[in-house]
């Protein structure tokens, strides 16, 4: 079997649901038609929204915390105890 062969059968049983399902929405027009198949896509891409959500906080997180040792390591390198102020 080639492999351009795979997704035939699934696309065979859909074709006529996706067709049905386009005419029912091309009756509000193209407006609606672009609307709907923005949030579709809007819905499959949710898991990378998802991601990239978390990791931008993530990062955030990190960002804050390497601040937060900076400004506490980077105080004075000798200690001014010894001096006598006159």
């Amino acid at each position: 079997m080639r492999k351009s062969e795979i997704p035939v059968p699934l696309l065979d049983t859909q074709t006529p649901m996706l067709v049905d399902i386009l005419a029912w929405f091309s009756l509000g027009g193209l407006s609606l038609l672009l609307a709907i198949l923005g949030d579709l896509i809007g819905l499959l891409t949710l898991h990378l929204s998802l991601c990239g959500l978390l990791t931008s906080s993530l990062f955030r997180w990190q960002l804050y915390s390497l601040g937060s040792l900076f400004n506490l390591f980077r105080g004075g390198l000798h200690c001014d105890a010894g001096l006598e102020t006159s």
